[in-house]
């Protein structure tokens, strides 16, 4: 499962989205640098769950921080704003000795994530070389339960994102996927826009009828 290891990681690099799944239900996760206002909302709308910072325990402060998904966008703006700082500080090499990393209008509720996907998430952002700050999103349907299998795999489907298992993470060898690549361009940031756009495009059809 090496191969799905690798693609998840890539995908995370170049600003993309990657599910983490185990017996108990699936993560949503994206690298903590390509935070965007219109990307929280878009994760919070889709996947039905509460969006969170999460941080390496090596980092200092809170491993996990939730972030509110609610506001205007220049108010969704301002927290990712405030999340980039966190991955770009941490990836400067500098602790992050806060007690909170967020200010208190980011925060909203608890973070609910296992163990397990909470573990092989930030692993797959250090895998990418993003220095293991990642976005987090448990996957739930509208009612807020946990997705189940066919529910994930449409999911998958339909934002064209690559899935794998938190044993398979968690079990991967190497510390990065491509030691030789650069550090991440921040023109990368763009493409985590394109899923907040496949939403505007899927509506439009239905409004112009």
């Amino acid at each position: 499962m090496s191969g799905s290891v690798e693609k998840a990681a890539l995908e995370l690099r170049t600003g993309g989205m990657a599910i983490v799944a185990d017996e108990h239900g699936a993560t949503l996760v994206l690298g903590a640098l390509f935070a965007t206002g219109r990307v929280i909302e878009f994760v919070a709308r889709e996947a039905h769950g509460p969006v969170c910072l999460a941080l390496p325990a090596g980092a200092g402060g809170g491993r996990v921080e939730p972030i509110s998904a609610a506001g205007t966008l220049p108010e969704l703006d301002q927290r990712a704003g405030a999340v980039r700082s966190v991955a770009e500080a941490l990836a400067a090499g500098r602790r992050l000795d806060s007690p909170r990393l967020l200010r208190d209008e980011a925060v909203a509720g608890d973070a609910a994530v296992s163990v397990a996907r909470l573990d092989a998430s930030l692993k797959l952002a250090t895998l990418a070389g993003l220095f293991g700050a990642a976005l987090l999103c448990p996957i739930r349907s509208e009612s807020g339960a946990s997705a189940g299998p066919t529910a994930l795999a449409s999911f998958g489907r339909r934002h064209d994102l690559p899935s794998v298992t938190s044993t398979d993470v968690l079990a991967y060898g190497p510390h990065r996927v491509d030691p030789r690549s650069q550090r991440p361009r921040p023109r990368a940031v763009t493409r985590a826009t394109t899923y907040a756009r496949r939403l505007v495009g899927a509506a439009a059809p239905a409004q112009a009828a």
